[in-house]
């Protein structure tokens, strides 16, 4: 759920909390308490761009000493939470917030974020109606209308299941190739549940049909092979396993693998000489009315000035041209990170005209390759 948002606490004087990227999503402006201003949180944001998430949490033990039950204090333990994985501990914080101060509306909307991560669509779309009636907010009416679009597409999901379930295809009926198409266009991904158990390598279909009777090595150079790649559910490629099998697809392998995919972009100016210099550049910035700035205090970027984390790339873009006009030396680097998504393989037939012609019909966004069909896992 890209752009649901749990608010992250900014340093300026008011402590006012800032739009960023994280796990669940893009950040909307919300206000947090007076009492969090202050150099413990100053460095406890720091960290956690860094992603030095122990190092936050020491950071914050004076407050924490303090006043360990202020609102404020627990919405930055329960945002690093989330931040480190720990979803359970995370939404365990926002709901005592939300209980004990219903009226908190950055614990619902957080609230709803994790909500949305966990695939508890329903609870998340209470939760974000219950935080519109205490403000209307544009962030939280799309986060809603994410949710919406998701529970949709898991309703049409469900459907198209149950109709190739019941087709001639899923039966193994000879008739398989007269089943109607799916649409065009590839479905949406959906968020993995823990109802979900297709990991590792499995049969696009249960039972497999059987293969072809075994042919002469010049038959079998004939063979093509295909591979259609990086599907975020697995859901849609089991759709598309079934449409391949539809059209006389043989050997179809559904299959998880990780690759490396960008995380988000991070947007700075390149070390500068010391870290008085970083810090004269961060305030004449500043005092041109940019925001969103902290400065690298160690690794191969030290003495940096950070201009910020973004997800989107047209909005990570926009901040470089932002920085470039006012005439400073702005680059941006991607961030990585394995993800886990789905591959198919198949096996087609001599013919690839009409199988080409067919696929650029149905799923004219999603590309496939031809490959050595003896390498096949």
């Amino acid at each position: 759920m890209d752009s649901t948002a749990l608010a992250e606490p900014k340093v300026p004087a008011k402590a006012w909390l800032r739009r960023t990227a994280i796990a669940c999503g893009v950040l909307a402006a919300m206000a947090c308490a007076d009492a969090l201003a202050g150099d413990p949180i100053t460095d406890a944001l720091s960290l956690v761009a860094q992603e030095r998430y122990a190092e936050a949490h020491e950071a914050l033990e004076p407050l924490v000493e303090r006043e360990p039950n202020a609102p404020g204090v627990r919405l930055i333990q329960g945002i690093l939470n989330a931040r480190e994985g720990n979803f359970a501990e995370a939404i365990a914080i926002f709901e005592s917030l939300r209980d004990d101060h219903p009226a908190m509306f950055e614990a619902h909307n957080n609230l709803a974020v994790l909500y949305a991560k966990l695939g508890r669509l329903n609870d998340a779309r209470e939760t974000l109606i219950a935080a519109l009636e205490l403000r209307p907010d544009a962030v939280v009416y799309a986060n809603l209308g994410d949710v919406y679009l998701q529970l949709a597409e898991k309703a049409y999901m469900r459907a198209h299941e149950l109709r190739v379930e019941g087709s001639p295809a899923a039966e193994g009926s000879e008739q398989a190739a007269a089943s109607p198409e799916p649409t065009a266009e590839e479905p949406a991904a959906v968020p993995t549940t823990q109802a979900e158990t297709k990991v590792g390598t499995a049969e696009a279909e249960k039972p497999e049909v059987p293969d072809e009777p075994e042919v002469s090595p010049a038959q079998a150079s004939i063979e093509n092979c295909i591979r259609a790649e990086w599907f975020k559910a697995s859901d849609a490629a089991y759709e598309m396993a079934a449409w391949l099998r539809a059209r006389g697809a043989t050997k179809i392998k559904v299959r998880q693998e990780e690759r490396e995919a960008i995380k988000n972009h991070h947007v700075y100016i390149p070390p500068l000489a010391s870290r008085a210099a970083a810090s004269e550049v961060a305030d004449e910035l500043r005092t041109r009315g940019v925001s969103d700035i902290w400065i690298f205090r160690e690794g191969e970027r030290a003495n940096g000035v950070s201009l910020g984390v973004f997800r989107n790339e047209r909005y990570m873009r926009r901040r470089v041209a932002e920085i470039r006009a006012l005439g400073y030396p702005v680059v941006s680097a991607p961030n990585m990170k394995a993800v886990s998504e789905y591959v198919i393989e198949a096996s087609l037939g001599e013919d690839r005209s009409a199988f080409d012609e067919a696929w650029k019909t149905a799923f004219p966004e999603q590309a496939i390759r031809t490959i050595d069909c003896a390498g096949r896992r």
